[in-house]
């Protein structure tokens, strides 16, 4: 008897495991912004579930047709940054190196603002992040040199609010892609698959024990 209890709560704990590991939030790189302010829109650059990194260099895109990036505020959370002084340049980096760390860098939340002059309010300002992420490729390691994957962000904010107003009138952000519902749907029915298997253990342990006695 127990053997068959040992061997159930083994069969729970790898169950549990394989659930912790399947429903692990994926590292990200997500743009969030408030909108426009006095002609400017600041968008921030935030990383989440970080694993630890040393260096990471991110391509920045958008539509100069609407907006124009006049500034990188770095947050000083990576480490040394070399991102592109040129904001006229045709290709504009985000780029943290730190090839003498000694350990890895794993901040979660904004380590860069980036501020845009508002071109064309009639239209959105389409943004987003890219890296290379092919294998042999090392836009993102960490300490030990290994390839890390994030999840890039797009995103589309309103320009039509009121750019020049004194009253900091925001626009609201709109967002292509919205993974957090889905992520945490995903996560309850693991949880109720988890619930379910772990009663019917329960009342099959209790049904052996009342036989045996």
């Amino acid at each position: 008897m127990k053997k068959i209890v040992l061997s159930l709560v083994l069969i729970i704990a790898v169950l549990f495991s394989a659930s912790v590991v399947s429903f692990a939030a994926d590292p990200a790189v997500e743009l969030e912004s408030g909108g426009v302010t006095n002609n400017t829109l600041k968008v921030d650059v935030n990383l989440s579930d970080n694993p630890g990194i040393i260096v990471m260099r991110l391509k920045v895109n958008y539509n100069s047709d609407a907006i124009k990036l006049t500034k990188i505020d770095d947050k000083a959370q990576l480490g040394e940054q070399v991102h592109t002084d040129d904001l006229e340049s045709k290709d504009i980096y985000l780029y943290w190196s730190n090839p003498l760390a000694t350990k890895d860098f794993t901040f979660n939340g904004t380590v860069a603002t980036l501020e845009f002059e508002v071109l064309d309010s009639s239209k959105k300002a389409e943004i987003s992040l890219s890296y290379n992420a092919k294998e042999g490729d090392i836009d993102i390691i960490n300490y030990d040199l290994e390839k890390v994957d994030f999840k890039m962000d797009s995103a589309s904010f309103d320009l039509s609010g009121s750019a020049d107003s004194q009253n900091n009138i925001t626009s609201v952000p709109i967002r292509k892609k919205d993974q957090g519902l889905g992520a945490w749907f995903y996560m309850g029915v693991g949880a109720l698959v988890l619930l379910i298997v772990l009663v019917v253990v329960m009342v099959y342990v209790k049904n052996r024990i009342e036989e045996d006695n």
